[in-house]
């Protein structure tokens, strides 16, 4: 539990040099969004199988639920 309601989430390696991030919903978004910042170096990642950037906080999740897959 978190000041803005459950955080259900599961990380989870998704094949070789992957891994996927899945953020369920239940959760109200904070202003800035949900960081993730996995411990690896991130090449590519995408957001409900968009691409999407890294920013310098991470990757940002706007919306749930949400499905992350990194590429590293």
């Amino acid at each position: 539990r978190t000041h803005y309601g459950p955080l259900a989430y599961s990380m989870r390696a998704a094949g070789p040099r992957r891994i996927e991030v899945a953020i369920e919903p239940g959760l109200e978004i904070p202003r800035g969004g949900i960081v993730i910042e996995p411990p690896v170096a991130i090449r590519a990642a995408t957001l409900d199988g968009a691409p999407v950037q890294r920013s310098l906080r991470g990757i940002v999740v706007h919306a749930l639920p949400a499905r992350v897959l990194i590429k590293y």
